[in-house]
């Protein structure tokens, strides 16, 4: 079976409140940290709840975390239950994959709507850390969505 691809999420919130909104999250908002300095993080709007860190070299992130993840499989480590996590196995969705870790793990603090993103997640919730990416893959919660998006980004474009 071919590895699934998708169209990568642009770490820009022009972009990704809209994907939020598409998926049924209304409840919070993605914004740039444009730096850690004292004076500009007390501007943030708050409370804020996550931070997703968007890495230029993948291959670089990948060579660094392939022993870690490796070693964590091998001592069949897993994460503790009350921390969602997933294995990424789609190309191009690194953001999608942060942003959905991220909105996750805060879904006791917020409310996360009852639309394709919260049918998802509790779908995923059943299913081990390696088959939560292939519901993502193979299920249909957010194929059409995800093509709306592509179409959001590519009106904002970096």
């Amino acid at each position: 079976m071919a590895k699934v691809e998708w169209q990568a999420l642009e770490s820009n919130p022009d972009a990704i409140n809209p994907f939020m909104e598409k998926i049924g999250v209304t409840s919070v908002k993605c914004v740039d940290i444009i730096s850690f300095d004292d004076d500009v993080l007390e501007h943030l709007p708050k409370p804020q709840f996550a931070m997703l860190l968007c890495l230029p070299d993948y291959k670089k992130v990948d060579a660094l975390m392939a022993p870690i993840y490796e070693k964590l499989r091998s001592e069949c480590v897993t994460p503790p239950a009350n921390v969602f996590f997933m294995e990424q196995k789609i190309g191009n969705a690194c953001g999608t994959f942060a942003l959905f870790h991220a909105l996750a793990n805060i879904e006791d603090l917020v409310d996360l709507g009852s639309g394709s993103f919260h049918k998802w997640l509790e779908a995923a919730k059943g299913l081990g850390i390696d088959q939560r990416s292939d519901l993502l893959a193979n299920g249909n919660f957010f194929f059409d969505i995800y093509n709306i998006v592509c179409i959001i980004m590519s009106e904002y474009g970096s």
